[in-house]
């Protein structure tokens, strides 16, 4: 019992991390109670909230304007499903997630400062434990890459420093918030307002000063993980400071300031730095690396999970705006454009300060990290290929889309493999990325097959260099031939364009070759025939720049469905005449070649472009040439076998991904059709497992029947 007039005892209120609510922020997000806040930047708020129970969690609350966008809900909630699949050891886990009025991720509170803080307040990380913190973080992009996801913006504040080693967090936002589906891409300049210059890697800065066609793939993650290994281990970024235009100038061409980098972490480093993203090794590489257990190159040994062009596929940023700073001691980094683009004054380093405090704590995470990385994958793999690269063509093409059904197809079936999807330049950009067979086992490309037979033998574009390992693995359909005016224009047939100017695609693509052979050889008429992407010679041909478009691929192919959509209005110049004439000169072009080797007929076939596929465009005859899959002949024995037999019995997949739902009753050519009828499964061979199979369902082509 308390005596009168005793008061009650006092004690500290509890130390909660970050810094007051404002009068404007929340305090009750969803069913979590919202107490401090931890940081705002680029993407969002970041809030220290609890559960009813009393557990905190951080609450990330997405900027206003992001919710605006009517595509946003629906990639978030897809990201954010992504990332639960991460494995929580590393990351902060998801706890629940919400695409209401107000979207919202909640993830488990990492008690610990971000690397930022810590460097910025404290002092950088010494020898071993640097290459601690390299490891943890390294095995987190591991855990990343293979749930599919692409961080995007790996920087110092969203690495977090826990007790038991370092966390990675806030991957899959930035890939929702920059709009991955076909309506929300586009081809300008955009910087996004979440990215961070000083740890961006050189495609991401070529994409955002220039636009156009560059993938960021996992590639761009590795990059930036050197970057951030680098400010652990000095407190500066690689590249220096400055704005955005002189840091990407800085990523794109000047070499890294690696001084001061542990010796034994300098050459991971510095191939994790590479320009080409091709030549990087991926994060399992990485981590072989720094286990004192190399894996061989990737481009050489054909793991690269980014064998990609400057020029592959069309995914930009958000308009440029200045970001805003993280707030001290931020938990959740929330991807501000500038929070890292200064690098502070190098810091001393601190002999004894560990990622984990106790020793105790170091063996653990060490043990972990071991056993996270040599575990076996969840489920079975597809032959030796724990990754597969499908080399395709100009992003959101047909070509495109059919590599990512079949991505779909293995991932599904053999969840220990991954498969990246690469937009390229096209069929003859493809065809020479599978010249080496040592870096080809796991790679297969989607090609136009005449082009193929073009770069088996050595002609044409492949003047002198043959690849005479290309193997066929199976057919999808044809690339339809459209040559395109504008609708005011005043020509109605192809033999009118002598004269005049036209693209014919890019300089490595099958377009270019049809294009050749059309007007070079069949036409035999003076044309400036200029190579550029399908996206850029429409806008030409809207402006009056060029008379024409030549552009082989599946009909509707997307790009010209949204140039007629923004009021493009093309007439479509027929071609059938010509198909005999360009059959004509095949075979004569061929037949003194090849001698005994020369199998006539079905390099091009009749087809026609109708009014489903493009609206306003009345139904045009044209020529068609056989696409399909191409693989060296050092191509991983169950990979082909897999894809031969998917390629037949999931034909309708492929239809959608060129028709969609409704294909108003067209079929691709069935596989029994296409390779007993076209002479370029003669000329150039079926892969043996490939031909073992049709072989099995009574498929054979037309030169091994007797």
């Amino acid at each position: 019992m308390r005596a009168a007039g005793m008061s009650e005892p006092s004690f500290p209120a509890p130390l909660l991390p970050g810094e007051p609510l404002r009068p404007f922020d929340p305090r009750w997000i969803g069913e979590y109670e919202v107490l401090r806040v931890l940081g705002e930047g680029g993407m969002g708020t970041v809030y220290y909230a609890v559960t009813s129970r009393g557990t905190p969690v951080a609450v990330k609350v997405i900027r206003a304007e992001y919710v605006a966008d009517p595509g946003f809900r629906d990639r978030f909630l897809r990201e954010i499903r992504n990332a639960q699949r991460v494995d929580p050891f590393c990351t902060a886990a998801v706890i629940d997630v919400s695409t209401g009025d107000t979207p919202f991720l909640a993830t488990e509170y990492v008690d610990g400062p971000d690397l930022r803080r810590q460097v910025t307040e404290g002092e950088t990380l010494s020898g071993n434990d640097t290459k601690r913190f390299a490891i943890g973080v390294a095995t987190a992009l591991r855990a990343i890459h293979h749930a599919g996801i692409v961080h995007r913006d790996l920087k110092p504040g969203n690495v977090l420093l826990a007790l038991h080693g370092p966390r990675v967090i806030d991957f899959g936002v930035a890939s929702a918030l920059l709009g991955r589906d076909t309506g929300d891409v586009r081809t300008e300049p955009a910087v996004p307002q979440w990215l961070t210059p000083a740890f961006m890697a050189p495609e991401q800065a070529q994409l955002a000063l220039h636009g156009g066609q560059v993938e960021i793939t996992y590639a761009a993650d590795i990059f930036a993980w050197a970057g951030v290994v680098v400010y652990a281990a000095t407190g500066r970024t690689p590249f220096g400071d400055g704005g955005f235009a002189d840091m990407a100038s800085r990523v794109r061409f000047d070499p890294p300031d690696l001084r001061e980098l542990p010796a034994d972490l300098e050459p991971i480093v510095s191939r994790a730095l590479h320009k080409d993203p091709a030549r990087r090794p991926t994060a399992r590489q990485l981590l072989s690396s720094l286990l004192g257990d190399d894996e061989p190159d990737p481009v050489r040994a054909g793991d690269a999970e980014a064998r990609r062009g400057w020029e592959t596929t069309v995914v930009v940023g958000l308009p440029a705006a200045a970001g805003q700073p993280d707030a001290p001691g931020t938990h959740a980094g929330t991807g501000d454009a500038g929070t890292d683009t200064a690098s502070p004054p190098p810091r001393p380093r601190r002999a004894g300060l560990l990622v984990a405090t106790a020793a105790g704590a170091a063996v653990a995470v060490l043990a972990a990290v071991l056993w996270l990385a040599l575990k076996p994958q969840a489920g079975a793999r597809l032959g030796a290929c724990p990754t597969v690269t499908l080399q395709t063509g100009q992003a959101n093409t047909p070509y495109y889309n059919y590599g990512t059904v079949l991505k779909r197809h293995i991932e599904a079936r053999y969840p220990g493999t991954t498969v990246n999807v690469a937009a390229t330049n096209g069929t003859a950009d493809n065809l020479n990325r599978l010249q080496d067979g040592a870096s080809s086992l796991c790679v297969m490309a989607v090609s136009q097959l005449n082009t193929t037979v073009d770069a088996r033998f050595g002609v044409n574009q492949f003047d002198n260099e043959p690849l005479d390992a290309l193997r066929t693995v199976g057919p999808l359909w044809l690339d339809l031939v459209h040559l395109m005016v504008r609708e005011d224009a005043p020509v109605t047939s192809a033999a009118q364009l002598c004269g005049r100017r036209v693209s014919s695609g890019l300089l490595n693509s099958g377009s270019r070759q049809i294009g050749e052979v059309l007007i070079r050889n069949v036409l035999s008429c003076p044309v400036t025939i200029e190579p550029k992407g399908l996206d850029s010679s429409l806008d030409d041909l809207r402006t009056g720049r060029i008379d024409a478009v030549l552009w082989a691929g599946g009909a509707p192919t997307p790009q010209i469905t949204r140039a007629i959509g923004a009021g493009l209005r093309l007439r479509m110049l027929p071609l059938a005449d010509y198909l005999a004439p360009m059959a004509r000169n095949w075979d004569d072009y061929y037949r003194p070649l090849l001698g005994t080797r020369f199998v006539a007929g079905g390099v091009y076939e009749t087809a026609t472009i109708t009014s489903r596929d493009y609206p306003g465009v009345g139904q045009v005859p044209t020529v068609g040439a056989p696409n399909g899959l191409v693989v060296n002949q050092s191509a991983d024995p169950a990979l082909v076998a897999f894809t031969a037999r998917d390629l037949v019995e999931h034909r309708a997949d492929f239809e959608g991904a060129l028709w969609g739902d409704d294909s108003d009753g067209r079929h691709f050519e069935t596989a029994n059709r296409a390779i007993t009828t076209s002479s370029v499964y003669c000329l150039i061979p079926l892969a043996p497992e490939a031909a073992r199979y049709y072989a099995g369902i009574g498929i054979q082509p037309a030169c091994d029947r007797h």
